[in-house]
């Protein structure tokens, strides 16, 4: 009997180690930052007459297996789910239905594919195969970007979607045909295209599903029908992101949170449509008696809530009708009725001070013309409590009159008309607590004055005939829009009471006229409206009005 020893065992345990040792990347050497790339495919890209059904992909390194499932996609679909094996660097890919006939075969890989290391495709892979003896070769290519300054967006799924040859009858396919993906700079290119039209989406896709979901980035064509040709040229409106929200706010809650007040939260934050009272109903539980709705406001901490501000009610049960709220893309929450009740007739106190408005910030606020300070204040205040807590006065402590006024009754807008020459001006509120009945908090405002300000003037050359385009300045800095106007007939242009400082040119095709740009949809289909960009930055000084080069725009023509 052989006596190996323990040197013996050693070495056979080695052996057998190395035998069955699973296929990795090699250790050591420089960082990898290359994205993987494919040595070789079988078939051919642009093979014809193909009839086996297996693609063999060969990389130039070992590749991550899962990440390979998630970025494989191949065009038409196959009806059930091929085998994949991996040999070391290569995969095989068998599909268990035979080839269609006449068919170019897609076979993409979008940037979820990575290597060993985390390495990441920084564009898809396309490419094809045809079962005939011709290959497909249209193509589409376009731009991605994000709507303030024109970027382009990465990693975009771009799907195309078949259409009828008479164009699009409203509805979209279940499954789009082809996808591929926005590269660094936001563009796309499909290729080896059947000859008819599509409908071309881009969707920021994090559940993977490949259509559009609710909340979703997405970013809508500004025309409907798209016809692949041999060109490939971009097309030259670019595609532009916005977010999809097709579901209308929902009321989750209401109830009554003290003898005048009722709380209604919704399921998301919402805007009030209506400054006005008069869409609120609140009456007792059989509807005989109805109680006055004096105000409905918002607190700035807690969007997704309305609070209404009624008579005096008595603890009991009461029936509401709610009033018009909508979201942030303006769907309109549902009107209904809703029961609810009182239980306390103790009032939850006197309206307490939460913030300047602007809100809160050190220093001096300097304020342009077109801007009231204000105050916020935790439910609806009258104008005797407001003259009780509120003054207004100078640096030297003398007093300013104001006035006040309020669309919510908690938002309180001061006019000081004496420190609209640009002269600094104190506000100060009391805010009386259990500790000290003298407590005061205070801020500093002044106005900033036309010799403060400057203007953006230009000309948008042969702009069609009854076309609103909307200009306006956005800051180089904060990215804010500081700025707008309305072009006239003949293209001109004044964007005014600008601040010194460096501004980028947004300009709007505002076809329904409601001064914003709009993204359009995708069931039914609305356009987005197109978004031309100066990007050069544009020097703003006090008391002067930079003139732009006269300008066209042709996208706005087509």
């Amino acid at each position: 009997m052989l006596n190996a020893g323990p040197s013996g065992v050693i070495w056979m345990l080695m052996v057998l180690l190395s035998s069955c040792a699973v296929p990795a990347a090699p250790t050591g050497g420089p960082p990898d930052r290359q994205p993987p790339r494919i040595e070789s495919i079988v078939p051919d890209n642009g093979a014809v007459n193909v009839t086996t059904p297996v693609i063999r992909i060969t990389f130039d390194e070992y590749i991550s297996e899962p990440s390979f499932l998630q970025a494989l996609s191949i065009t038409p679909e196959p009806s059930e789910r091929p085998d994949v094996k991996w040999k070391k660097n290569t995969v095989e890919i068998t599909l268990r239905q035979s080839l269609e006939p006449n068919t170019t075969y897609i076979v993409s890989l979008d940037t979820k594919l990575r290597d060993s290391r985390g390495v990441s495709l920084t564009a898809p892979i396309t490419q094809a195969f045809s079962t005939g003896p011709e290959i497909n070769r249209g193509k589409i290519s376009g731009k991605v970007v994000e709507p303030l300054r024109g970027k382009g967006v990465a990693g975009m799924q771009v799907f195309a979607y078949a259409l009828p040859d008479s164009g699009a009858n409203g509805d979209l396919p279940a499954r789009p045909l082809y996808r591929t993906e926005t590269d660094a700079s936001g563009e796309f290119l499909f290729e080896f295209l059947s000859a008819r039209p599509y409908f071309v989406l881009a969707v920021r896709d994090r559940n993977s599903n490949r259509k559009p979901d609710n909340l979703e980035v997405i970013a809508v064509p500004s025309f409907e029908a798209i016809a692949a040709d041999t060109t490939g040229e971009r097309i030259a409106h670019p595609w532009i992101t916005s977010v999809r929200d097709t579901v209308p706010p929902e009321v989750r809650r209401v109830e009554g949170i003290s003898p005048a007040q009722v709380s209604i939260r919704y399921s998301e934050d919402i805007v009030l449509s209506r400054t006005d009272t008069l869409t609120w109903s609140v009456s007792d539980s059989v509807g005989l008696v109805d109680f006055d709705v004096k105000h409905a406001y918002q607190l700035p901490d807690d969007l997704r809530r309305i609070v209404l501000h009624t008579a005096p009610l008595q603890p009991g049960s009461y029936s509401l009708l709610t009033g018009v709220v909508e979201d942030s893309v303006g769907n309109r929450a549902r009107r209904d009725q809703f029961a609810f009740s009182v239980t306390s007739d103790v009032d939850d106190g006197a309206p307490v001070f939460l913030d300047f408005i602007p809100s809160s910030a050190p220093g001096d606020s300097k304020l342009h013309p077109s801007v009231s300070p204000g105050l916020i204040f935790s439910k609806p205040i009258d104008i005797e409590q407001l003259d009780n807590l509120v003054s207004v006065e100078d640096t030297s402590g003398n007093a300013l009159d104001y006035s006040a006024s309020t669309v919510d009754g908690v938002r309180q807008l001061l006019n000081v008309q004496a420190a609209r020459d640009g002269r600094p001006f104190r506000v100060r509120v009391a805010t009386p607590s259990a500790e000290s009945a003298d407590s005061t908090v205070a801020r500093l405002f002044s106005y900033l004055t036309e010799r403060e300000l400057g203007g953006i003037v230009g000309v948008i050359a042969d702009v069609p005939a009854a076309t609103s385009v909307l200009v306006e300045a956005i800051r180089s800095g904060d990215g804010r829009v500081a700025g707008s106007a309305v072009a006239d007939a003949s293209g001109q242009f004044a964007v005014t009471m600008l601040q010194q400082g460096g501004y980028t040119l947004r300009f709007t095709r505002d076809d329904n006229d409601n001064r914003r740009w709009d993204g359009g949809g995708v069931e039914p289909f609305e356009p987005a409206e197109r978004i031309a960009w100066r990007s050069d930055s544009l020097r703003v000084r006090a008391r002067w009005e930079t003139d732009v080069d006269t300008l066209r725009i042709p996208v706005f023509n087509e």
